[in-house]
């Protein structure tokens, strides 16, 4: 006996749209990991409504993810691949400066982990976290010297949207780390 077929239409009840959200969205999680297994891609979901939770998926051939890195890595290399070209483009090698920009947001990430965990753990010794606040300052300070060698070469051409998002993130960084006193 097979199954019977589910109607389309809009869930008015907000428990039954719930809950088919739920097991939808699984199955179509489950579908996509099997998918980037047999093909060797990589797929990104992002499931954004008013009736949910925001919430992202990453399908590998090495398994699945769910951390916002692993999709803006697959969406920026959808970007690299689509820039100014029609469907069926392989993709092509990142610039140097899109790996660079990968790489700091990464370390950005690992700073912002860092700054979680000073916050989670402000009942350490004193002489601790001031050791701590130096090195993000320092830190800091080289991800805004990077951002500004990176804004002054002029061979190179670079998207404003990169240098402008580096320099943000050097903002971000340096608004925290200069919060933190310092005994």
């Amino acid at each position: 006996m097979g199954r019977a077929a589910i109607g389309t239409a809009f869930r008015e009840d907000k428990t039954a749209r719930k809950v088919t959200l739920s097991k939808r969205k699984k199955g179509l999680y489950k579908k996509s990991q099997e998918l980037a297994q047999l093909c060797g891609v990589e797929i990104a979901i992002i499931c954004v409504g008013p009736y949910s939770k925001p919430s992202i998926f990453v399908a590998s051939p090495a398994g699945e993810r769910e951390d916002i890195e692993a999709v803006s890595r697959v969406c920026q290399a959808y970007s690299d691949a689509m820039a100014g070209k029609g469907p069926g483009v392989a993709m092509k090698e990142p610039s140097p400066l899109t790996t660079e920009l990968i790489q700091l947001r990464g370390h950005c990430a690992s700073l912002q982990q860092e700054v979680a965990t000073l916050r989670a753990h402000e009942n350490k010794p004193e002489s601790a976290r001031t050791e701590e606040i130096r090195r993000l300052r320092l830190l800091c300070s080289s991800l805004q010297q990077e951002v500004a060698s990176l804004g002054g070469q002029s061979e190179v051409q670079q998207p404003d949207a990169e240098t402008a998002e580096l320099a943000m993130a050097a903002d971000r960084l340096a608004v925290f780390a200069s919060a933190q006193p310092i005994d």
